[in-house]
């Protein structure tokens, strides 16, 4: 029987301080995705059609959003071409969003 190219999996545990970080990760979005939460149910005294609870959303989603794409895509490690097309695709769906948001208030 030929040998198989890949190699065995691993069955290591994950080290202390990457399940540390991921904890932590964890804990931000939880936070993160609470305080959307209450911002979107929010009688905040602004006007009526404001873009600042749009760009506060947007601004919390960028957060998670990177958080996300660094801590459990892994992309912290890969090299900087993968992590700036990520994130920058990120950022530019947040824009289109906040866009067309502002464009449809006319």
């Amino acid at each position: 029987m030929p040998a198989s190219p890949l190699p065995p999996p691993r069955s290591e545990p994950a080290a202390p301080a990457a399940s540390a970080a991921l904890t932590r990760a964890w804990l931000a979005l939880l936070a993160i995705t609470a305080t959307t939460y209450w911002l979107g149910g929010a009688q905040l005294p602004v006007a009526a059609g404001s873009m600042v609870p749009v760009l506060a959303l947007c601004a919390l989603s960028f957060a998670k959003g990177l958080l996300v794409i660094l801590e459990f895509l892994e992309l912290r490690h890969a090299p900087a071409l993968w992590r700036w097309l990520v994130v920058g695709w990120l950022a530019l769906v947040l824009a289109l969003i906040a866009l067309a948001y502002w464009v449809g208030r006319w």
